[in-house]
């Protein structure tokens, strides 16, 4: 599990909510009602827990390559990592946070990212 860093836990939900594009929640229920999400199940799955799971990994990824969690969101999404999770969340949320970031980092190596 992520430390509670301090950056980690500053983040907010409408700093998470503007980081993460439309594409990630294209078909899916979510509302911001002030601090507040109303998060439902979809696909089995809650939106929420979907959710937690892609800013930790965005969180590792970051650790991993040295860059700020927006800098890490920004060339995931580039590069079509975040629609890769989005897609496979089912396969992704199973395995390990370092295992999936340097997939993750080979996948985006071939859309054309740069990062090792």
């Amino acid at each position: 599990m992520v430390p509670k860093t301090k950056q980690y836990l500053s983040i907010t939900t409408s700093v998470i909510a503007s980081m993460l594009s439309p594409m990630f929640f294209y078909g899916k229920i979510w509302r911001c009602e002030g601090k507040r999400l109303s998060l439902q199940t979809y696909m089995g799955y809650s939106i929420g827990d979907k959710l937690e799971w892609v800013i930790i990994f965005v969180y590792e990824f970051a650790k991993k390559h040295n860059l700020s969690m927006k800098q890490a969101y920004n060339y995931l999404h580039r590069f079509h990592g975040i629609e890769f999770i989005d897609q496979n969340y089912g396969y992704v949320h199973t395995q390990s946070f370092t295992s999936m970031v340097n997939d993750i980092t080979e996948y985006c190596n071939r859309k054309g990212g740069k990062l090792q």
